[in-house]
């Protein structure tokens, strides 16, 4: 369990993007449960991340995770405010409360996630710059919907 600070005054209906990670499965919507929770600083130290595993449930890609890293405390203001408002949006969509301060709340819990895929470049362990594809969770969804 982790305390999440409850404050957000914006719109949760907003669509802001956010970021995943591993296998790279077609841009859509998916039945997802959340599987993993986790707050955590973030790579640069100065600020925390709400870390959520969240694992497609039927279909094709049954199976397949993801990670979706929520900016709760950041330096950047524009950081801050996307995070909070991605918050605010697992909050209204899983609790009609977009103000939620629990993060051990979100485990268990099913959700439809909308995956998209951008570019993306990493360097590998020789060196080499490496580019591709990966998914982003783009936004969360009622289940159901």
């Amino acid at each position: 369990m982790a305390y999440l600070d409850p404050l957000f005054t914006g719109d949760v209906n907003d669509l802001e993007s956010g970021g995943g990670k591993k296998v790279v499965v077609a841009p859509g919507m998916y039945k997802a449960c959340i599987i993993a929770e986790e707050v955590k600083s973030n790579k640069n130290k100065n600020g925390m991340l709400l870390v959520l595993g969240v694992e497609i449930v039927e279909g094709e890609y049954k199976g397949i995770s993801f990670d979706d890293y929520i900016n709760i405390t950041n330096q950047s203001e524009l950081c801050q405010r996307l995070g909070q408002q991605r918050k605010a949006r697992l909050g209204q969509v899983l609790f009609n409360n977009p103000n939620f301060t629990d993060s051990a709340h979100l485990r268990n819990k099913i959700i439809n996630i909308e995956v998209i895929t951008e570019p993306n470049e990493f360097t590998n362990d020789k060196g080499e710059v490496i580019k591709g594809v990966k998914n982003v969770i783009k936004w969360y969804h009622p289940a159901g919907t």
